[in-house]
């Protein structure tokens, strides 16, 4: 999805950071984190989970237990509810989690091991090794989860949700489908399998079928962000900004700390041209989640398009630690070295990211306007100028932008002559005797662009990430 006009970058091509919904799990599933039949990140622990994992161990039928010994039981179940609990609130919590993971994951070690069978242990480790990129363990972890109780079904839709991003779309709805069949022994409320369905929809432009999945979610839990984000990110999507703001705003009074609603809620405002409110959103969104990768992006898009080079480069830095080889994320950093006047580190940006996907043209089209108009080589500009024209159809506004451009490069380089220095001459820029004006170029032929900045969640990571009214659920995510 393609933001409002306000976020124009003068000649600077930037990307749709919309990238990976469908990429990453379709957007944004990230930490669904509760307990049992469905719950999601939003939700603390159920008291089906904390029930399920008491002490199951029994007195010998020949012994009948003392009042000490039903003490000391009830104490040890008691310890292991509590024990159970903390390790679900920091999860819970993507601000804990992220400074307390390796507490969290030691301590549901410990419960494994005292306890072998505890599903809930097994599960929530997956979601912290999936939080931090390990698909082997995570899919360990919930494999590890069904061999101990093979029907447990949110240990079945992440294992769905995998084969989904391995490729297996048929194979992966097949199994998301078993899971919500109550006649095959599922839930058709299950959460993480519902959340799942409502992306796919969405990807696919199946509107109704993603509010269904979406509204059967929240018959079985009101309060499941996920499914909140995914009903508002449908609305979206299908051009109905007013109902998913009212949407998301319901959410987030629900649960005022969910950050991939508010980053959704920037994308919004951004539709509605009001960058400040949007502004305001994303940074809600990094303030609940210091992780969540879409509003850092969003953040610094925003920052690129008011100059604000230095905090957008910071941004995205951070986030290239995450995804060193997301040509998008590459570029952009480019572009903010750009605009520091740091015009060589630029270059180099949008020769990786070029390296990293050679159909990326954007970035060539960057190199072209980098040394047309900043670093003045001019033998450069024109042959980076003359690869991207040869991308685009030959009629059309950009094309006739792109032929003013080679034009007055060609006639830099005629005036300068053979034995000029190439860096000598500021170029001549927009010269055009025939075009005319072509719709969204600026004052020196440039096309103005605008950054696509829309990183939406997914189902996974209501807290994690591209989500109608009280019984609805986002846009990576």
């Amino acid at each position: 999805m393609m933001v409002s006009p306000l976020l124009n970058l003068q000649g600077m091509k930037l990307p749709s950071m919309s990238r990976t919904l469908v990429l990453l799990g379709l957007l944004g599933w990230l930490l669904p984190l509760s307990a049992c039949a469905g719950p999601t990140a939003e939700r603390g622990p159920s008291p089906e989970a904390t029930e399920a994992h008491a002490d199951t161990t029994t007195e010998s039928a020949s012994k009948k237990p003392t009042a000490k010994a039903k003490a000391s039981k009830a104490r040890a179940a008691k310890a292991k509810r509590d024990e159970m609990a903390e390790v679900l609130a920091i999860i819970g919590s993507p601000k804990e989690l992220a400074a307390r993971a390796d507490e969290a994951s030691a301590k549901l070690r410990s419960i494994a091991k005292k306890d072998p069978k505890n599903v809930l242990a097994h599960y929530n480790l997956g979601l912290i090794a999936w939080s931090r990129g390990d698909r082997q363990s995570a899919a360990a972890s919930w494999k590890q989860a069904l061999s101990i109780n093979a029907n447990y079904l949110p240990a079945r839709a992440r294992l769905a949700h995998l084969k989904l991003i391995q490729g297996d779309k048929d194979g992966a709805v097949k199994d998301l489908k078993r899971i919500i069949d109550k006649e095959a022994g599922g839930d058709p409320y299950q959460a993480e399998a519902r959340n799942i369905l409502a992306e796919i929809a969405i990807s696919e432009r199946r509107w109704e079928d993603a509010r269904r999945h979406a509204r059967n979610v929240l018959l079985g839990d009101a309060d499941n962000m996920n499914a909140y984000l995914n009903l508002a990110l449908t609305y979206f999507r299908h051009r109905l900004v007013d109902t998913a703001l009212l949407i998301a705003d319901t959410a987030l009074k629900r649960r005022p700390d969910a950050a991939a609603l508010h980053n959704l809620m920037g994308l919004i405002y951004l539709k509605k041209d009001n960058s400040r409110l949007a502004m305001n959103s994303f940074s809600k969104a990094l303030a609940a989640n210091p992780s969540l990768v879409d509003a850092k992006l969003n953040l610094a898009a925003l920052e690129l398009s008011y100059g604000d080079f230095q905090s957008a480069l910071a941004r995205f830095d951070s986030v290239l630690g995450l995804l060193p080889n997301d040509p998008e994320i590459v570029m952009s950093r480019a572009v903010a070295l750009r605009g520091l006047e740091r015009y060589d580190e630029a270059a180099e940006g949008y020769k990786k990211a070029l390296a990293l996907d050679s159909g990326y043209v954007q970035a060539q089209y960057n190199l072209c306007v980098l040394h047309h108009q900043y670093t003045s080589k001019w033998n450069e500009a024109l042959a980076n100028c003359q690869a991207y024209a040869a991308t685009l159809p030959k009629r059309g506004k950009k094309r006739r932008e792109l032929n003013r451009r080679i034009r007055s490069i060609k006639s830099t380089i005629e005036a300068l002559g053979p034995d000029e220095d190439e860096e000598a001459t500021e170029p001549e820029v927009g010269v055009d005797e025939s075009d005319g004006e072509s719709e969204g170029a600026d004052a020196t032929g440039e096309v103005e662009e605008t950054p696509p900045v829309e990183a939406p969640p997914k189902a996974e990571d209501q807290e994690n990430a591209e989500a109608a009214p009280p019984a609805p659920t986002p846009e990576s995510p």
